[in-house]
């Protein structure tokens, strides 16, 4: 939430009237111009849609299919931390199955901090209390979904690179070759979530 919230300090410092969680430089007189809606898409793609993507990508990095690869990989590292053992960050996903679960759940994790920061801010607390609104709650639940379905997509690529043979058709260049679609959905789902605040004031 820091990297968010440095890049939302930079797209405000740049144009006050026209920035990520603030997409209204007519307002209150006009409509949101196309050029500023423009720019917030690009602003949420290469915010939430590429920090948070690539946060939970780089978790899933850990993953190892199999003991030999566990021990190659800890013999190859030349760092030390006293009192762990060399393997410790590193984590055994022995089947496709395992690393698509594991893109979900670090999804999921992402999500339920997402959650308890927003759900419980005081500005939805005062919303749900005060006027019975509710709105934060059920916007998350789509969300959580969503965190899911991008990190799991992301995983089934690293564990297609992982299982499949070099030289097979269907393996990836790279392991990271599957990241461009969930950070662009990203951005575009908050960035469509922002939308609302378009509209000319009444």
């Amino acid at each position: 939430s820091v990297c968010n919230w440095g890049m939302v300090q930079l797209w405000a410092w740049m144009n006050p009237y026209c920035y990520i969680t603030y997409p209204a430089d007519n307002w209150p007189w006009d409509y949101t111009s196309g050029k500023c809606m423009m720019v917030n898409v690009v602003q949420w793609i290469l915010t939430a849609g590429i920090i948070e993507e690539s946060f939970k990508f780089v978790a899933l990095l850990r993953l190892r299919p199999s003991p030999g690869k566990v021990f190659e990989t800890a013999n190859r590292c030349c760092c030390k931390i006293p009192f762990l053992p060399r393997a410790w960050f590193l984590r055994l996903a022995d089947s496709p199955l395992a690393v698509a679960l594991c893109g979900v759940a670090a999804g999921g994790g992402l999500a339920t901090t997402e959650n308890f920061m927003y759900i419980f801010s005081q500005e939805s607390i005062d919303k749900a209390f005060g006027e019975g609104d509710l709105e934060s709650a059920y916007g998350r639940i789509a969300a959580s979904f969503a965190h899911m379905v991008w990190t799991g997509y992301a995983a089934c690529g690293l564990a297609k690179y992982q299982f499949l043979p070099p030289g097979d058709p269907a393996r990836p260049r790279s392991r990271s070759s599957y990241l461009l679609a969930p950070i662009v959905l990203h951005g575009l789902y908050n960035w469509c979530s922002t939308l609302q605040r378009c509209e000319a004031y009444e």
